[in-house]
């Protein structure tokens, strides 16, 4: 887990799955990028049901996938199920902003969200409001 936030997830995951009991949430989503994350929540929450959601394919660069074949593999072994998306922020505004060189709304909302939440468009987009 190369990340320098990578020091945070440990405690978040033990607040969280000390949340979830609290609460009887037995559905865990989270979002992950090489899969890192998505094998850790696999191994924390055993037992529960655990959504990851990665990048769509050739998000970085064409005809690739982030995640690696070893965390999609630990991933599956672990009952976790792999969802695969394309950004609901993103797509046609972000194309129209490259074609056009001007921004669509959810191209705003996506930035703001960045800027403010530190990361929370991505639970925007795949959380409760997401669905």
């Amino acid at each position: 887990m190369p990340y320098q936030s990578i020091q945070y997830t440990e405690e978040t995951l033990r607040l969280a799955k000390k949340r979830a009991e609290e609460l009887g949430i037995k559905t865990i989503l989270l979002a992950t990028t090489r899969g890192d994350t998505g094998v850790r929540v696999g191994e924390v929450f055993s037992g529960y049901k655990v959504i990851a959601v990665t990048h769509a394919q050739g998000f970085r660069e064409p005809d690739t996938q982030e995640v690696t074949p070893e965390n999609r593999a630990a991933m599956l072994e672990r009952g976790v199920i792999i969802h695969t998306v394309t950004h609901t922020f993103g797509s046609v505004g972000r194309a129209v902003r490259r074609r056009l060189n001007t921004y669509e709304l959810e191209e705003i909302v996506a930035y703001t969200l960045r800027l403010l939440g530190g990361g929370d468009e991505g639970g925007v987009r795949d959380g409760p409001y997401g669905r």
